[in-house]
This record gives structure tokens, sequence and C-alpha cells, in this order.
């Protein structure tokens, strides 16, 4: 998130505003976006399939935590590492090492999702 900001950052920085300040509003509508969907869909799901209270319960603070570091991280890596001079904004969020460690973890988690399809696969099968 400080990436797109670009050649432009020097705007934001002629703010009356802590560093602070920007970084927690960059947080906050990160988590406001992506944790309300969420939380909605979680409920719905669980009145849809009748999931018991409890399981809803964890599972909204296991998203609301997974939320929460990913938007944390997020800004630590754009802070040690920003890209401020990139032409167009998807060339930059591929170029931060924010995505490539997201991208790093899907692929260990897909890995992961096929060795357990073929240990249950080979348990059904024996």
């Amino acid at each position: 998130s400080i990436s797109l900001e670009g050649n432009s950052i020097y705007i934001v920085q002629s703010l009356p505003l802590q560093a602070y300040d920007v970084l927690r509003a960059k947080r906050n509508l990160h988590m406001i976006i992506n944790i309300v969907p969420s939380v909605l869909s979680i409920v719905v799901l669980g009145i849809v399939y009748r999931i018991y209270i409890v399981s809803v319960i964890l599972l909204v603070i296991s998203v609301a935590l997974y939320i929460t570091f990913h938007a944390l991280f997020g800004l630590y890596c754009n802070l040690k590492r920003p890209v401020l001079d990139w032409m167009n904004e998807q060339v930059n969020q591929a170029d931060t090492i924010d995505y490539k460690v997201r991208l790093e973890l899907k692929q260990v988690d897909s890995q992961w999702k096929i060795s357990e399809i073929g240990i249950y696969d080979y348990e059904l099968n024996s």
C-alpha cells in the first residue's frame, strides 16, 4: 500500500499528519474492506449449513486474525522495500516482497493440500 503512492508520495508526506496516522488509516481501510464481507459470508454460511455457533465464532476469529496479520505484514514489507518507480499498478504489486511471499505461501499450501489428497486416496484404496 505504501508503494501505490509512487512518485507522488511527497503529497502524503506534506500533510500535517504523523506517519503513524497514515499507516493506521491504511491498515484500518484494509481491515474494513476485508473483514466485513468475510464475517457476513461466514454468518450466512453458518445459517445455511446450520453450523454450530462455536465453530462460526472460531472461524470469524481466525479469519479476522489472518486479515489483521496480512494487513500488518503488508505494511511492514512495503515500509522495508517500497517500490516507488513504477509505470503500471499491476507491475508495482507484482514487484513487492509482500506479493512474492504470499505467492510462495500459496504454493506451499497447495502442495500440502495435494499431499493430503494423495494420503486420503491411499487410505481409501488400501
